[in-house]
């Protein structure tokens, strides 16, 4: 029973410890085509067709737990090849970056 189970991890550590034989990079977006995108209701913001994203398109989309009033408190932006979020000091929120194409998120039927 001992030598059974030893075998088995055995095998284990080998099929895990095996070196992969391709390793490949996939840029899925580089961030270079610039977009913003500011909290406000159910409004979105798409760039494309571009060569630089997976899928030609990027939808962005932030939201903001400020009140009504201070709509633009939440900002997501793709500027200089980086990614960036901000929020105004005591604010809190969320952004989404999302790849499916030519289609608006936050305007979708």
């Amino acid at each position: 029973m001992k030598n059974g189970l030893l075998a088995a991890t055995a095998s284990v550590a080998l099929l895990v410890g095996g070196t992969p034989l391709l390793a490949a990079t996939l840029l899925i977006d580089n961030f270079e085509d610039a977009q913003s995108v500011e909290d406000a209701p159910g409004i979105g913001n798409q760039v494309g067709p571009s060569a630089n994203i997976i899928g030609g398109y990027r939808d962005l989309l932030a939201e903001s737990d400020a009140s009504n009033e201070r709509v633009g408190a939440t900002e997501l932006a793709a500027v200089e090849g980086m990614l960036t979020f901000n929020n105004d000091t005591g604010v809190t929120g969320r952004g989404w970056v999302t790849y499916d194409g030519a289609n608006l998120v936050g305007n979708d039927p």
